[in-house]
Parts: C-alpha cells; sequence; structure tokens
C-alpha cells in the first residue's frame, strides 16, 4: 500500500473514532447507558530483513461487529443499537453502510431495540444527526442518497424516541 493511501485510512479511522466518541457522548447526555463495541484485529507480522524480530505488515478484523455503539434506555431497559457514520457531505448514501450492519440493525429492530443510524458531520460544524434505522431504510427505498435537510427533520423524532420511548413491543 503507498503510504497516501495508508495516511488516508489512518485518517479516516481517526475521524469515525472521534464520530463514535461523539455520538456516546450525546447518547449519555440523554441519559442511555452505553458502551462503544470494539473490533478485535488480527496482526499480520513477517520477519525483519536484519534477523532482529518481526514487523507489522498490516490487519484485518477478526469479526463483524453487531454495530458501533450497545446502550440500555433506562428505566424501560430497552436495547438501543448505533452505528455512527461519518461524511462531511450533504447526503448519506445506502452504500455507506455495510450489509452487515444494515442486517444487524434490522434483526435488533425486529426484536425490540431501537435502532439508530448516527450520521456525524464535522464541516461546517460538528452535526450529529440520529436516524431511526427503520425510517432511513425508507428514505433509501425511494432511491436516492439521504440529503442532510431530511436527516435533520428524522432527527427530531428520533431524538424524541430515545428519550421517551415506550415499552418494547412485537415488532414487523
Amino acid at each position: 500500500m503507498n503510504p497516501a493511501a495508508r495516511l488516508r485510512g489512518r485518517l479516516n479511522k481517526q475521524a469515525g473514532q472521534t464520530a463514535e466518541n461523539i455520538v456516546e457522548i450525546q447518547l449519555r447526555g440523554m441519559g442511555i447507558e452505553v458502551e462503544q463495541i470494539e473490533t478485535g484485529w488480527r496482526v499480520m507480522r513477517r520477519p525483519r530483513a536484519d534477523g532482529n524480530g518481526t514487523q507489522i505488515v498490516g490487519a484485518t478484523p477478526m469479526a463483524k461487529v453487531l454495530g458501533d455503539i450497545f446502550g440500555v434506555q433506562p428505566p424501560s431497559g430497552r436495547a438501543v443499537l448505533v452505528e455512527s457514520k461519518h461524511d462531511d457531505n450533504d447526503r448519506l448514501s445506502l452504500s455507506d453502510l455495510k450489509e452487515h450492519q444494515r442486517t444487524n440493525l434490522l434483526r435488533w429492530h425486529r426484536a425490540g431495540a431501537l435502532c439508530f443510524v448516527a450520521w456525524v458531520r464535522f464541516e461546517p460544524a460538528v452535526e450529529v444527526c440520529f436516524i431511526h434505522f427503520p425510517s432511513v431504510t425508507d428514505e433509501w427505498r425511494k432511491g436516492s442518497p439521504l440529503p442532510i435537510e431530511r436527516a435533520r427533520q428524522l432527527n427530531r423524532a428520533s431524538r424524541a424516541a430515545l428519550t421517551n420511548a415506550p415499552p418494547p413491543g412485537p415488532r414487523t
């Protein structure tokens, strides 16, 4: 991998981690008990050319994780699952979520959890839009990316659901 690609990858990873931290802080501010879900990594090494030990040549995730943040909403005890996405563009695309992320959000939603995509933008100022997972898929079914203006509208309803969620019931 060339140095420019490696640097871009490192910067994207840092931006993603910063976005997750911001989402976690906001969820805690809404009274949600949260835990970030860490990804285990398999480190690849090779012997050093000089024969002195090994050097790291890469790393791959050991497994696909449930989501970025898992929480519990007191006092109901309802599960909360959040997948955070950092994108400074004016639109969020379905392709920004990987297949296993969509599958997990839908599976947990059907089981009664509150599931959200948290869209974090750093430009022009820090902004977090919580978008209830089934709502965002309804938008994407219309065939175009979710514009920031619509995300802001969905954010208001999503934040209300996070702070005043009804007890869990059957999901379709």
